[in-house]
């Protein structure tokens, strides 16, 4: 027969079991890169989806309905819920498509930053040499050289445009992943495996390719999401300038200059583009941060 002790320690035990299941599901909402994730998976999503549900065509005016303030404030309405611009333009739906705009650039930019810059990292650090100090002194020279400036000098050829846009961040972008992949090259190329390799009869392409690149993914994928907040804020530079996309195209940084004039009258045309683009970007580098930590905790550095 158990004793009635007995039966009431196995009783705290069960009652106990809710309320830790309760702590560590708190604990782990609370974990510092769920809230950037959450925020930058809802980016997409409005990015992707947004469209469909946008309340107002972002390019077609309506001079009626001019300066209206969110729908909080006096004379605003729940037809403008964050107001309209200087041409009666819906905010909300302009911002939907300046976040289609961003992910566009995130996603044209990414990509050709690691396809330029990786392959002459790996080119660099595995040739050695006469090649890899030219490379470098590539780098040096690019980097040297302000991108705002390369961006002026390449929009009279060019002309502006969305385009335009994709060509100079793609262009931009490549010097960091070249000189750190180079670095890990230098690295992983003095290792037995590839001496193995080579010893073996494998090609120069082969060693590079299937077993020099598999041991620099995941600084590549650390870069990367490092890059995302970059590329969001040089696109909204350009727009900011006027040489980024141009209408009925609309991106935030192109918002935010629209609005600038009007800050003391209807300060909401550049506050909603602005907040936008500190969110977007302050959660891409908290989430780069997180998975530099988990993946390659020696770029800490960076």
């Amino acid at each position: 027969m158990k004793s009635p002790f007995a039966n009431g320690r196995a009783q705290a035990r069960v009652a106990a079991r809710p309320a830790r299941r309760s702590r560590q599901l708190r604990f782990s909402i609370l974990q510092p890169h769920y809230v950037p994730m959450l925020i930058l998976v809802g980016f997409v999503m409005v990015a992707v989806f947004g469209g469909f549900f946008a309340p107002h065509d972002p390019g077609i005016p309506d001079l009626r309905n001019t300066y209206r303030p969110p729908f909080w404030q006096e004379g605003g309405t729940t037809n403008f819920l964050l107001g309209t611009d200087n041409l009666g333009r819906d905010m909300l739906s302009r911002l939907i498509l300046g976040a289609r705009v961003s992910l566009l650039v995130i996603l044209v930019g990414i990509p050709g930053h690691i396809a330029i810059g990786v392959t002459l990292g790996l080119v660099s650090g595995y040739a050695g040499r006469g090649v890899d100090t030219f490379i470098m002194r590539l780098v040096d020279i690019y980097l040297a050289f302000p991108t705002i400036l390369l961006a002026l000098a390449l929009i009279p050829v060019l002309g502006p445009g969305i385009k335009t846009i994709f060509i100079i961040i793609i262009v931009t972008g490549w010097a960091g992943y070249a000189r750190i992949i180079r670095s890990e090259v230098l690295t992983v190329k003095s290792r037995d495996f590839v001496s193995l390799a080579k010893v073996a009869g494998a090609s120069d392409l082969r060693i590079i390719f299937s077993h020099i690149l598999p041991q620099v993914i995941n600084t590549m994928l650390v870069i990367s999401t490092l890059q995302v907040g970059t590329v969001i804020i040089f696109e909204a530079s350009l727009s900011f300038l006027g040489i980024g996309t141009q209408p009925p195209m609309s991106s935030w940084g192109q918002i935010l200059s629209d609005g600038r004039q009007y800050v003391s009258t209807a300060w909401w045309i550049a506050f909603f583009p602005g907040v936008f683009i500190v969110m977007t970007c302050l959660s891409a580098n908290l989430l780069g941060d997180w998975v530099r930590d988990k993946l390659d905790p020696r770029l800490r550095q960076l």
